[in-house]
């Protein structure tokens, strides 16, 4: 927003002044590109570089993450301490433009309201300061809470922000010295403004200048701890062995790490496959979820409480329904209840519940769906996992995969047929997989109404 808003300033600039010749004037747009270019460049490299937030999220995606070296953890902190130790700095430097200003703007305000033109430059410096810091603590907690394999890229996609907020110190510095060098002159026939020119370049040269070389300083320290850990032993699990028994009618998957020398690490999952009987009427590879949204569902509540369920293409004369209404899970036209979810309530807009899927014909527990942050666990009703159904949002469009251990077995898209979000389905494609890494197509379509809000308020989101 800086970086476009820069470019917008500068552009205004240099139309409404092309003919000026005074230097102050003249050198402003050249200052405003320069300041926009840094910052732009800047920041959308480190958003490239960012990982993706859900990717961030520890313990959700089920995989094997060791620990940050804990010399890096112990240099990201050591870092950030000294962040903190340069508060009272900044603290200072606002203190000090802020006597500047009360003994040049008036003790009331004007309704003009002008006065606020040169209380925004003088503190926007401070404030840019204060905002690094802020960036070496985010940096430091970030970058030791995330997975141990992303740290370089977060701590990497932290120090590209830094050097943008320094660039704009250094930059916005070099155009006050220049701003001061060309008003001197100027002002040589008014003691006092000149005066006033001369305490404030002074206050800016005496707290700006130390507070932009320690900011700096930091800067390369938080470098060096990206080097460091780019460095770093891995601390990845090694590849891991799938030993598939298929000896036992219940077929599970154990995972074991290879162990290492110093210390074997062995991690299990067991997987326990779901069967229902009713799993058969889905014999398509691809359907379609899409919500019969009425209009105040559309404009107000943003929920949804009806589904239409049909294959892809709508070939076939039998399709379903799905409705929150007493969370049943239906075959048409012959009105064949499939299976049902508990709670029949929604996902909120903001929180997401555990559900459980019951058999319609035992009352017996199938399987339950269970939130674990942008993603989803099934599990057996003895909470063994059977199967992660993962989030990958990308350029604006949604999808979820649902993995059994290593292997895909369901991808969930969600798109629009048509212009409005009342065209938007949830499309899902069965993959073909072995039996031990399929999972249950009653399940997958159970889920997908879930899938389907949760993926209409991303789009809702990313598309503002």
């Amino acid at each position: 927003m800086a970086g476009f808003a820069a470019f917008a300033a500068g552009t205004a600039v240099r139309v409404a002044a092309g003919s000026a010749t005074f230097p102050l004037i003249a050198s402003l747009p050249s200052f405003a590109f320069t300041l926009g270019g840094a910052v732009l460049l800047l920041s959308i490299t480190a958003s490239f570089v960012m990982p993706p937030r859900g990717a961030l999220l520890r313990d959700v995606r089920g995989e094997n993450d060791s620990p940050l070296p804990s010399h890096v953890t112990a240099l990201l902190v050591l870092l950030c301490g000294l962040a903190v130790l340069q508060v009272p700095g900044v603290v200072s430097w606002w203190r000090a433009e802020h006597a500047i200003l009360a003994a040049v703007l008036p003790e009331r305000a004007r309704d003009s309201g002008f006065e606020y033109i040169p209380m925004a430059l003088t503190y926007a410096l401070p404030a840019v300061a204060t905002l690094t810091l802020i960036l070496f603590a985010i940096t430091t907690l970030l970058g030791a809470v995330a997975p141990s394999k992303l740290a370089i890229r977060v701590i990497a996609a932290g120090v590209l922000l830094q050097a943008g907020y320094i660039a704009v110190s250094l930059i916005a510095g070099a155009e006050i010295h220049a701003i001061g060098d060309v008003l001197r002159p100027l002002l040589a026939d008014d003691p006092d403004a000149a005066r006033t020119v001369s305490e404030w370049m002074t206050t800016h040269e005496g707290a700006a200048g130390p507070t932009t070389q320690r900011l700096a300083w930091t800067c390369a320290g938080y470098v060096f701890a990206a080097v460091v850990a780019a460095l770093s032993p891995a601390t990845e699990i090694s590849p891991a062995e799938v030993q598939i028994n298929v000896a036992s009618p219940q077929a599970s998957i154990s995972t074991v790490a290879r162990a290492t020398v110093d210390a074997p690490t062995t991690a299990t999952i067991s997987y326990a496959p779901v069967k229902s009987d009713v799993s058969a009427v889905f014999d398509e590879s691809q359907y379609s979820v899409h919500p019969q949204l009425t209009l105040i569902e559309g404009l107000f509540t943003r929920t949804c409480n009806d589904f239409e369920i049909r294959c892809i293409p709508h070939t076939s004369r039998k399709w379903f329904s799905f409705s929150w209404t007493n969370g049943l899970l239906r075959q048409r036209p012959a009105r064949t209840d499939l299976a049902k979810i508990t709670p029949a309530d929604s996902p909120g807009l903001f929180w997401d519940r555990k559900y459980e899927v019951v058999d319609p014909a035992t009352g017996h527990t199938l399987a339950r769906f269970v939130p674990r942050g942008e993603d989803w666990e099934i599990t057996d009703p003895s909470d063994v996992l059977i199967a992660r159904v993962l989030r990958d949002t990308t350029h604006g469009i949604v999808r979820f995969r649902a993995m059994i251990g290593d292997a895909e077995a369901v991808r969930f898209k969600w798109a629009l047929a048509g212009l409005s979000v009342y065209s938007a389905q949830l499309e899902i494609e069965f993959l073909t997989s072995p039996p031990q890494h399929s999972l249950d197509r009653v399940l997958a379509i159970a889920i997908a109404p879930i899938l389907e809000q949760r993926s209409r308020l991303v789009s809702e989101r990313s598309n503002r």
